[in-house]
């Protein structure tokens, strides 16, 4: 699947409080584009609405990581 579409739909699934599905949509754009600090941010802030801290702030950070790295 394309990166859009799976965006787009982690996107929707998110909104609709869907944040398993929606993890684990962020999770096959990442790995079709693993430096995409779009979808770093949106999987951490699933993972942290969902108390998984540790794994949110690892995605925090590798996002963050990967966008200053680019610049």
């Amino acid at each position: 699947m394309a990166l859009r579409p799976l965006m787009e739909q982690a996107a929707e699934l998110d909104e609709a409080g869907s944040k398993a599905l929606a993890v684990e949509k962020y999770r096959a754009a990442l790995r079709l584009w693993p430096e995409f600090e779009m979808a770093h941010y949106n999987l951490a802030l699933c993972l942290q609405e969902s108390g998984r801290l540790g794994e949110a702030r690892r995605h925090f950070v590798t996002g963050s990581v990967t966008a200053f790295c680019d610049r």
